[in-house]
């Protein structure tokens, strides 16, 4: 080994995470597995009346910031999708043609963006859920384990720890009414029947999700003590995460206020993604400010990135007063793209991340 093999080695190790860590012990810490219970406490702190005072606008604060995260996080997809050649160039159809039709038709049609409207509320919650399912693979593959294993029961328990709590939780009525203004434009009785329908049988509902669930969390436990015995390896950084959301998750949805719940939920999905896509990007984005070899160059494109993210999440957030029909579909692409793109540029089967 020469000396500039053995310098490469070991710069490359001093930034590898200890074992069983994604980005390391504070970085995981802080911003993945327990962002839940932080979230859940900053929703807490953010109850106050300073938070909930209304401008001239009609803004608050708490919607300033909330809107300025939610924007900021969806625009962060293109750093991974479009700055990163090595992906950009396996999908170019994708990111190119494929967006300006979509627009197009929803500029175009009413009917065309009402229906985007409803497929990108569905495929929000799916979203959601998927992010917290995928850096529990990470942390399988962290822990030594094949990627592959205990995919179906992991996607089920996922689905359940955000989806259950809504569904039988106290604000599901509230929920269901959100859900129902969705499809206001498309069609008048579904509008209505949804809320109504939900409320007829929510008790229902209630209890098939405990009668269902409480089993299947009983066997999820059983399916990974059995592989335990047989060699796997688990990761107490994957537990902690599903304990984590679960807990906010059932008490957010179950017992909060529907604005508050849905607040806490989405900010520690918000500061997750801000948190892996720096992780994985930031050599990129450093080649690309041209920093790679600059002192300090790191902090620099870190700063760069936030504001980046910050600054045009407030601005783009701030042109939604207007609420034209261009705002609007310019903000459903936005959301559309970014749970399309999350679907394949972040891919533990596929290596990419």
């Amino acid at each position: 080994m020469t000396a500039e093999h053995a310098k490469q080695l070991a710069a490359a190790s001093a930034e590898s995470p200890p074992r069983g860590y994604i980005g390391g012990p504070w970085f995981d810490c802080i911003l993945i597995i327990f962002s839940p219970l932080i979230a859940f406490t900053a929703g807490f702190a953010m109850s106050g009346e300073w938070w909930n005072k209304s401008d001239a606008t009609g803004q608050t604060p708490l919607s300033v910031f909330y809107g300025t995260m939610l924007i900021g996080h969806l625009l962060l997809s293109f750093v991974r999708s479009h700055l990163n050649r090595g992906i950009f160039n396996q999908f170019p159809l994708r990111f190119t043609i494929v967006p300006a039709l979509i627009f197009g038709g929803m500029i175009l049609s009413n009917w065309f963006l009402l229906a985007i409207g409803v497929v990108t509320r569905l495929w929000d919650e799916w979203h959601s859920c998927q992010q917290t399912f995928g850096f529990g693979r990470l942390y399988d593959m962290r822990a030594g384990n094949d990627p592959m294993v205990g995919r179906r029961m992991d996607i089920a328990l996922n689905f359940l720890l955000w989806s259950g709590p809504v569904l039988a939780g106290a604000v599901f009525i509230d929920f269901a009414k959100d859900v129902g203004n969705d499809f206001s434009g498309l069609s008048e009785s579904l509008m209505h029947a949804i809320p109504t329908t939900a409320e007829t049988h929510h008790r229902a509902i209630l209890i098939a999700i405990v009668s269902l669930g409480i089993p299947f969390l009983a066997g999820y436990l059983w399916f990974y003590v059995r592989l335990a015995r047989k060699g796997y390896h688990v990761s107490w950084q994957k537990v902690a995460l599903l304990v984590s959301t679960g807990l906010c998750s059932i008490y957010a949805w179950g017992f909060n206020p529907f604005g508050k719940a849905y607040f806490i939920m989405n900010i520690f999905h918000f500061f997750q993604y801000f948190g892996i896509v720096w992780l994985v990007e930031k050599k990129n984005i450093m080649q690309r400010l041209r920093l790679a070899n600059v002192n300090g160059g790191k902090w620099i494109a870190l700063t760069v990135y936030l504001s980046f993210a910050v600054g045009m999440g407030y601005a783009v957030d701030q042109l939604g007063n207007i609420q034209t029909e261009t705002y609007i579909a310019a903000f459903l692409l936005l959301s559309l793209l970014h749970f399309w793109y999350d679907g394949f540029i972040w891919s533990v089967r596929k290596k990419m991340v």
